[in-house]
Order: C-alpha cells, then structure tokens, then sequence
C-alpha cells in the first residue's frame, strides 16, 4: 500500500509537470515575433504586453525576479502616467494624448495588482508553513 501510494504521487508529480510544460509552450506559442532580420522568427521583446512580459519572467526566471520587476515598472509606471497628465492638460483634447494617459494608467494598475496579488499568495503560503 505504500509504494502505490508513493507510485501514485510519482505520477501526480509528473503530470502536474506534463501540464506546467505544455502550458509553458501554449503560451510561448502566442508571443510575438520578429518577422525580418536575421533574428526573424525569434521573440519580439518590444512587443510583449505587460501581462506577456511578466509570464514571460515567471516562466524562465522565476516569480520572485517577476514580482521585483513588476515593482520597478509600478514607479515606471506612475512616472509615465503623470507624464500623460501633464501632456493632456495642456492639450485636453488631442485624442492621441487621451489614449497615452488611459494606456498609462491601465498598466499601472495592472502592475499594481499584480504585485499586490503576489505578496498576498506569498503571505498565504507563509501562514500554511
């Protein structure tokens, strides 16, 4: 009875790795590329959405370099977001600047939650330890 269930943990084991690789490569498959130059068919970084960007970390970098990173581009963030406001203010009606200042603010909040998110599952699996 033990060894199957040491063989049935075995098994869960390797499915949950099975799955965590397909899923890596299901969303590899959706990143951008370059479609010219000697790097075609490579990543496109430029042309990660914020959400591709930090998935894109957790997977070859680990989660805690994403959730540092996601830090960092919260302050990036702020600052291009009043940027934006300054920009509309003085020129209220220039729907390009509109949309830069809605851009900014979409993300910071993104990055926001995302770091608030993170140390919050952080704190959970502290309290399970």
């Amino acid at each position: 009875p033990e060894q199957l269930e040491a063989e049935k943990q075995q098994l869960a084991e390797q499915t949950r790795q099975q799955q965590a690789e397909l899923e890596k490569k299901e969303f590899y498959d959706t990143l951008p590329r370059k479609q010219s130059g000697k790097d075609k068919g490579g990543l496109n970084h430029n042309q990660f959405t914020p959400e591709q960007k930090l998935k894109f970390v957790e997977f070859e970098y680990g989660k805690e370099r994403a959730i540092a990173g996601a830090e960092v581009e919260v302050k990036n963030a702020e600052k291009r977001l009043t940027t934006a406001q300054t920009q509309l203010n003085n020129d209220p009606l220039n729907a390009a600047k509109i949309e830069a200042e809605i851009k900014a603010k979409e993300e910071l909040d993104f990055y926001k939650s995302y770091v608030y998110e993170a140390r919050r599952q952080q704190t959970e699996e502290n309290k399970k330890d």
